[in-house]
């Protein structure tokens, strides 16, 4: 009976030892659970960081976006309003040139007159 007592506390050593070394690597895989627990908040608060910074970026491009389409549009008026100006500016050279040759015509007859009046 002795026999079979020493053979259960053996087993129960062996038993007792088992559990430690189960309770050691599971005390192990905590740390590690931990660990990656740890690496995965900061991943997750750099993730946050980029979303908040592309989220930033995203509203300035669409203001850049915005004055873009303003100014093309002003670019667009300019060229009208130059258009328009180029028009008067011919116009009034053409209107300036005809008053030119008409005062040369007047002084012309006019000296022609002096000069017939002179003569005479």
């Amino acid at each position: 009976m002795e026999n079979n007592f020493d053979l259960i506390l053996n087993e129960l050593r062996e038993i007792h030892g088992s559990i430690r070394k189960l309770d050691e690597r599971v005390g192990k895989l905590d740390e590690r659970v931990g660990s990656l627990e740890s690496g995965q908040k900061e991943l997750f608060q750099i993730t946050r960081a980029i979303l908040d910074c592309q989220e930033e970026a995203d509203a300035k491009l669409e203001i850049l976006s915005m004055d873009v389409h303003r100014l093309h549009g002003d670019v667009k008026e300019l060229k009208v309003r130059f258009i328009d100006i180029s028009k008067d500016v011919e116009f009034t050279y053409l209107k300036t040139s005809k008053h030119e040759m008409e005062i040369y015509k007047i002084k012309q007859d006019l000296d022609m007159r002096v000069s017939e009046d002179s003569e005479s």
